[in-house]
C-alpha cells in the first residue's frame, strides 16, 4: 500500500513477501523523475502510483507462480532422468550381450570349418 500523507510518500510493504523491493523500485523511480521535473509529493498522481503498485503485484504473482511450475518441472525432469539412465543401461547390458553371441556365432562357424578342413584333406588323400 502506498499513501501519502502531509508531503511524505509512505509505502507499507511485507517484508517475507519481497513487495519492499517493489516499493524500492518504484521509490526510486519516483525519485528521480520528482528530481528532474522539480515536482514535490503533493503534485504527484497517488493514484496512478497505487496502479502501477497493484499492477506490479500481480507481475510478482505471475513470477511466483512460475518459480513454482519450473521447479516441479525440474523436479520432474530429475525423476525421469534417473528412469532414463537405467533404460540405457540395460539397452547397453543387452547390446553387450548381443554382440557376445553374435561373436560366438561366428566362432562356432570357424571351428566347424576347421572340423570339416581335415576330414576334407583325409578323404583327398
Amino acid at each position: 500500500m502506498i499513501a501519502r500523507e502531509k508531503d511524505v510518500l509512505v509505502a507499507v510493504v511485507d517484508v517475507e513477501s519481497g513487495t519492499w523491493k517493489m516499493a524500492r523500485e518504484i521509490f526510486e523511480v519516483l525519485q528521480k523523475e520528482m528530481t528532474s521535473k522539480k515536482k514535490t509529493v503533493n503534485e504527484i498522481n497517488i493514484r496512478a502510483i497505487q496502479e502501477v503498485a497493484t499492477d506490479i503485484g500481480a507481475l510478482v504473482q505471475y513470477t511466483s507462480n512460475i518459480r513454482g511450475k519450473t521447479t516441479k518441472i525440474q523436479n520432474i525432469t530429475e525423476k525421469y532422468k534417473l528412469e532414463i539412465d537405467e533404460d540405457l543401461d540395460d539397452i547397453k547390458a543387452a547390446v553387450g550381450t548381443y554382440q557376445k553371441k553374435l561373436m560366438a556365432a561366428v566362432a562356432e562357424i570357424e571351428n566347424e570349418r576347421e572340423e570339416t578342413l581335415p576330414m576334407i584333406q583325409e578323404s583327398n588323400r
